[in-house]
């Protein structure tokens, strides 16, 4: 089965599917701009974490400041793993 196919400029570009662990494996360790998995679960912890103790002790001064950061930190690391997926491509 051929899998080139020509561009609008007359390039070919190659259609060939790849292995999905070989992707992932690729993504993860050959890019370098992705955070690795272990990496990510890590942070979400953290400000998960975070968060459940500003809500929970949410009558003192601090709570709502930590609160405010862990959600900062949550939207910081959803906005990072966005653009590097984009920027893979």
């Amino acid at each position: 089965m051929d899998y080139k196919h020509l561009l609008l400029d007359g390039r070919q570009h190659s259609l060939k599917p790849i292995g999905r662990r070989w992707a992932l494996n690729h993504t993860a360790v050959q890019g370098g701009r992705l955070l690795s998995f272990n990496t990510t679960l890590v942070l979400l912890g953290i400000c998960c974490v975070s968060l459940l103790l500003g809500f929970s002790w949410r009558d003192k001064v601090w709570a709502p400041w930590l609160m405010l950061l862990s959600i900062g930190g949550l939207l910081a690391l959803m906005a990072r793993i966005i653009y590097d997926l984009l920027a893979m491509g």
